[in-house]
């Protein structure tokens, strides 16, 4: 109730300077009508500078409060009130034109007010190169360059929307050091800061466009890719898509605010890929919030002088490296990583995905990996460094892993008089799963198949694959068991299904 009290006090002190509406004709007393045009000369000629719009907050003010949509709206009803007859939109249209004749940005007004007053109020300058440091406790260099060059950024962005900063300062540590107090204590204003969270896109763009500092707490909980997507997309966007207060359409805007992050635990990032565009600094100990209120004039100031002596907010060649260094330790953990790193200790020099998972007993020759499976244990490979390529390899060309930078040996399948089992066996020869026949022509070695190598259990429990030959200790081949449930027919058609199976997976 009191809220709206107040909404109507400053409604009230927006039409008391106007003239009356009331006309007196003959005895009967009828309102005027008012158009939306003459509204708005009525008010800029009786408010005047009292009057203005906010381009940060995107809504008008009178006397420096804000005033609120739902205030807005008696507007109509007060000018009724006083013999004045205009309809609901005409009178927010007015008042919205009219506050847009004299427009501010409260935050270019407090950065040159530092610079403007800095000798008449004596302000003294914080060391920006060790914010980190002196209120963090956290001494490298740097942590103390990333949190610069966020305040730098912050600078930026206010004298010049929509300018790039494409990355994001991240506090983590535990619970209770005072990460998101660090960032709102740095705002002059309580509003300019907002830690809102929301799942819906068009209000978060809203906040983000209303805000100096936005700040996306807890990263740890934006578990699926997708989440971790849009957190990219909105760093990198220097323009938003959006419907302002009071408009009934979307416009687009420079962005005007920065991008920050918080995070209790170190299981962050689920896409290996942008770790560039995440600083983190880790936090042990609680920050002194105290001192960063009593500071922050100093610390601002400092940052406004760095962006006129034209700092680059950005990290070196070699601080960018230590950077991608820091934020592996933030990746989430991936299970298959101990798994492939056992592999590759003697693993050939090329080799496919499936060899992985049968060189390492994930997987009997007569089943496949799971798609997401085989998606993780290549995202090992590739942080360690593996790439793609297509090879012909034993006459047949896939696509194999291959360590970058290396020429190596092109592993050829052992001579079939090498061999201790014989048959036609199974041979895996490329990413694609297929199953083809190696012949050997020892038949004499037929009659060691029931006396298989180190055998590897079989799905049911009850059967043994037989490793026709490993190089490397890496199968690439194997028996065709004599499974007591299948016949050499139902053999067959499993092999024909396996090869459809990867057939369809490639395409």
């Amino acid at each position: 109730m009191n809220y709206l009290i107040g909404g109507y006090r400053l409604v009230v002190n927006l039409v008391k300077g106007l003239p009356e509406g009331w006309n007196d004709r003959n005895g009967i007393t009828r309102s005027q009508e008012l158009d939306a045009g003459r509204l708005s000369l009525l008010l800029k000629e009786d408010l005047k500078d009292r009057l203005r719009f906010n381009l940060l907050t995107l809504k008008p003010e009178l006397d420096g409060i804000e005033l609120a949509e739902t205030e807005i709206t008696y507007l109509y009803v007060k000018l009724g009130e006083c013999g004045w007859k205009i309809g609901k939109q005409s009178a927010i249209d007015s008042i919205i034109y009219a506050a847009r004749k004299n427009c501010y940005d409260p935050v270019q007004e407090y950065l040159l007010s530092l610079e403007q007053q800095r000798k008449e109020l004596n302000l003294y300058e914080a060391d920006i190169d060790n914010i980190a440091k002196d209120y963090m406790k956290v001494e490298d260099e740097l942590s103390n360059k990333m949190v610069k060059n966020w305040l730098v950024g912050q600078v930026r962005r206010a004298f010049h929307r929509g300018i790039k900063h494409d990355t994001m300062l991240v506090l983590q540590g535990g619970q209770g050091l005072g990460k998101s107090s660090f960032f709102s204590a740095l705002m002059p204003k309580a509003d300019w800061f907002s830690d809102t969270p929301t799942s819906d896109q068009k209000d978060r763009l809203l906040i983000i466009q209303s805000s100096w500092c936005y700040e996306i707490a807890e990263l740890e909980n934006l578990t699926s890719k997708n989440e971790s997507f849009k957190v990219k997309a909105l760093l990198t966007s220097s323009y938003d898509t959006f419907r302002p207060p009071y408009g009934r359409s979307l416009i687009k805007a420079a962005r005007p605010s920065c991008l920050v992050g918080t995070a209790n635990s170190t299981d962050l990032l689920t896409d290996e890929t942008g770790h560039r565009r995440f600083n983190f600094v880790r936090v042990t100990e609680p920050i002194n919030i105290e001192q960063v209120k009593k500071d922050r004039d100093a610390i601002w100031l400092s940052a406004v002088l760095s962006y006129r002596e034209g700092y680059e907010p950005i990290l070196d060649q070699e601080e960018s490296q230590l950077s991608e260094v820091r934020s592996a330790d933030y990746e989430k953990e991936n299970i298959f990583f101990d798994i492939v790193q056992d592999y590759l200790e003697s693993a050939p020099d090329y080799f496919t995905t499936r060899q992985v998972f049968l060189g390492t007993q994930l997987i009997t020759p007569y089943e496949n990996p799971k798609q997401l499976d085989a998606i993780q244990v290549g995202k090992v490979l590739t942080s360690l460094g593996y790439e793609k390529r297509q090879k012909r390899l034993n006459k047949t060309r896939g696509r194999y892993w291959h360590k970058k930078g290396t020429q190596g040996k092109v592993p050829s399948v052992p001579s079939p008089e090498d061999d201790d089992v014989t048959g036609d066996s199974p041979a895996i020869d490329s990413d694609s799963g297929k199953l083809s026949h190696v012949t050997t022509k020892n038949k004499e070695s037929n009659q060691k198949e029931s006396q298989p190598h180190k055998a590897i259990r079989w799905e049911s429990g009850e059967d043994n694959v037989t490793p026709k030959k490993t190089f490397s200790n890496v199968v690439v081949g194997y028996n065709k068991p004599s499974h007591p449930k299948m016949s050499q027919e139902e053999q067959e058609k499993k092999f024909q299904e396996l090869n459809e199976y990867w057939d369809r997976l490639n395409k």
